[in-house]
């Protein structure tokens, strides 16, 4: 019995490679070849069956997630919150009741094309429709009309979070979250170029805002990316 869980385990690791290009491609001398593109490969413990964020599972999805898409803040172990999709965020209010971020004008789509607030309050809204029934939806629970909204006692456009003009988000709280600005660099809340996604098995015409994009999918064996070209352009 033991040798037979060794075995399926070894298969587990061996199909579940995580191969991310990481090349960058440098001018070279006329007559002279181009390096190889630098590779390295992460084994992943599960595999994703699908690629919507907010139905993001366990460790293996957020690593593929956060190379994929970039939320409003990433967190360095060193340097703690970063401003990513977000150029800043400031509390309005000394109760830390509002709070305010101006997009990042230099974050775009892998398809060139900017991310506008818009694109948030898509993310925001439907990780709280009961409808969609998404796991993170604790994330924005402390948002004003959330709870109601999960009970099905308001519409999701109710959500303490609006888009006053394309690269603004304004984010009213029922109660206090001291951990708010920490939730934003969740993979969950990054946001959406359009719906419906794709599926798995066009996962390479995915238009996503991280560092890499997706090269191709190989279910039970292997995902493959590829830099964004467009990332912070």
């Amino acid at each position: 019995m033991r040798t037979v869980l060794s075995s399926r385990i070894s298969q587990i690791f061996f199909f579940l490679v995580f191969s991310i290009s990481c090349a960058t491609f440098l001018p070279v001398a006329q007559g002279k070849s181009k390096e190889k593109p630098k590779t390295f490969s992460f084994h992943l413990m599960g595999e994703l069956y699908n690629l919507d964020p907010v139905f993001l599972r366990g460790s293996s999805g957020s690593y593929l997630f956060n190379n994929v898409y970039s939320s409003l803040y990433r967190y360095h172990s060193q340097k703690g919150l970063i401003p990513e999709g977000a150029k800043k965020c400031q509390w309005l209010s000394h109760n830390k009741k509002t709070l305010r971020c101006i997009l990042n004008t230099k974050m775009k789509w892998s398809n060139g094309e900017p991310v506008l607030a818009q694109h948030y309050l898509t993310t925001f809204r439907r990780i709280v429709d009961p409808a969609v029934k998404s796991v993170q939806s604790e994330l924005l629970i402390n948002l004003m009309n959330a709870k109601a909204i999960l009970s099905g006692k308001k519409s999701a456009k109710e959500l303490g979070v609006s888009a006053p003009d394309a690269q603004t988000l304004m984010f009213r709280f029922a109660q206090v979250d001291h951990d708010f600005l920490y939730k934003l660099t969740y993979p969950s809340l990054a946001p959406i170029y359009k719906l419906p996604l794709v599926k798995r098995s066009n996962a390479q015409q995915l238009i996503s805002n991280g560092p890499y994009v997706i090269q191709s999918w190989v279910p039970g064996q292997k995902i493959q990316l590829k830099r964004n070209s467009f990332y912070f352009k």
